[in-house]
C-alpha cells in the first residue's frame, strides 16, 4: 500500500507538473505577444524551473532576453535548444540575428543562417534564412550576395517591405563599388 502511494503522490506531482509548464508557457506567449518582454521572462524561467530541457521555453527564454538587449543570455538559451535539437530551425536563425543584430558579427551569422537554410525543407517558408543571409552580407560590405539573398526573401514574401529596403542599401553599395 505505501508503494501505491508513494506512486500515486508520484504521477500526480508530474500532471500538476505538466499542467504548471503549460499554464507558464502560455502567460509568457500572452506577455511576448504584447511585447511584455520582462513579464513573459519570469513564466519562462518558472517553466524552466520545472523542466530544464523545454525546448519552446528555452527558445521562448532567449527571444526575450534579445529583445531585453542580453544578447549573451540569449545565445545560452538558443545554444541549449540546439543542445536538445542541433537543426532546431528557430533557434539557429535567432543565433544568426544575435551575431548580425547585437555583436556585429557578421560572418558567425552566416553559419548559422546557412544551416537554418540548410535545415529548412524544400517547399517551406524560406523568408527568414534568405533574410538573415542578405543582411549579414550587408554588414559585411559583400553587396552582390546581399542582393542575391533578398531577392530571394522577396520571391519568397513579396510584401516585406524591409527586404525590399535592405535589398536597395545593398544595390545602393554595388553602385558604390562600380
Amino acid at each position: 500500500m505505501k508503494k501505491i502511494m508513494i506512486l500515486f503522490l508520484f504521477c500526480t506531482r508530474m500532471i500538476f507538473a505538466q499542467t504548471s509548464v503549460q499554464d507558464l508557457m502560455k502567460a509568457g506567449k500572452e506577455a511576448s505577444d504584447k511585447s511584455n518582454n520582462k513579464e513573459a521572462l519570469v513564466f519562462f524561467k518558472k517553466a524552466l524551473e520545472i523542466e530544464p530541457n523545454h525546448i519552446e521555453a528555452l527558445l521562448r527564454k532567449g527571444e526575450c532576453e534579445a529583445a531585453l538587449n542580453n544578447p549573451d543570455e540569449a545565445l545560452k538559451n538558443f545554444n541549449a535548444c540546439l543542445r536538445l535539437d542541433s537543426t532546431h530551425n528557430k533557434a539557429l536563425y535567432n543565433i544568426g540575428v544575435i551575431y548580425t543584430d547585437h555583436l556585429n558579427k557578421h560572418e558567425d551569422a552566416l553559419v548559422f543562417f546557412n544551416k537554418n537554410l540548410k535545415f529548412t525543407p524544400e517547399g517551406a517558408d524560406r523568408y527568414f534564412p534568405y533574410y538573415g543571409l542578405g543582411k549579414a552580407y550587408l554588414g559585411l560590405q559583400k553587396f552582390k550576395e546581399s542582393v542575391e539573398n533578398y531577392n530571394k526573401c522577396i520571391d519568397a514574401n513579396p510584401k516585406s517591405s524591409s527586404a525590399y529596403s535592405n535589398r536597395g542599401m545593398g544595390k545602393s553599395g554595388l553602385r558604390q563599388c562600380n
